[in-house]
């Protein structure tokens, strides 16, 4: 094998990088990268959901995105959900961003949710090249503190036993109240002698 001079190598590289052309070829191999990433994620705004003899039925995204939050709605889910709907390889992709109610159980909601949209979509808009429909829960309304700490109260079963009043507190008793009262008001003790 020959010798790798690499003081050479460097100095071909520096005049290589120096030259105009060769920022403007990168320049350029840069924004063309960019357009093609941009162009992979580009959507299109109408989803096929079938095809007749007579030509094809399309439904909109922003149709789409208001039935499955029509949909939440119906089920414990706390305000609009978010939904991104995604088409991959000829599927029909739904993420619904949800927030739970107080008390809802998870699982439930999950399968529900899923379960509905998946009939709707299939039985109902005919798009049968149905993909994942996945559920993320973005947050849960707690249960509020005074809601929770209040309990129903039971009847006494026995009338008898009955509370019985508590004697009140005892206050602290001053040991001098003439002191109290010659700071306080020193011009009624002068008009009492």
């Amino acid at each position: 094998m020959s010798d790798i001079n690499f003081q050479e190598l460097l100095n071909w590289v520096i005049e290589y990088v120096q030259n105009p052309v060769v920022w403007g070829a990168g320049a350029l191999i840069i924004v063309l990268i960019i357009v093609l990433i941009l162009l992979s994620k580009l959507q299109p705004g109408q989803i096929r959901a079938f095809g007749t003899s007579s030509g094809y039925v399309q439904i909109s995204r922003a149709a789409l995105v208001d039935l499955i939050k029509q949909t939440c709605e119906q089920i414990d889910v706390e305000k609009k959900p978010g939904v991104r709907i995604k088409t991959k390889r000829n599927r029909l992709n739904i993420d619904v961003r949800i927030r739970l109610s107080s008390g809802a159980k998870l699982v439930e909601v999950a399968d529900t949710l899923q379960e509905h949209l998946k009939e709707t979509m299939k039985n109902g808009l005919g798009i049968t090249k149905l993909g994942n429909i996945n559920v993320t829960v973005v947050g849960i309304k707690a249960i509020p503190l005074i809601k929770a700490k209040q309990q129903p109260v039971e009847p006494v079963e026995n009338p008898k036993e009955e509370a019985v009043p508590v004697d009140p507190i005892p206050l602290p008793v001053n040991e001098s109240p003439e002191k109290d009262l010659d700071k306080a008001e020193p011009s009624k003790k002068e008009d009492s002698k």
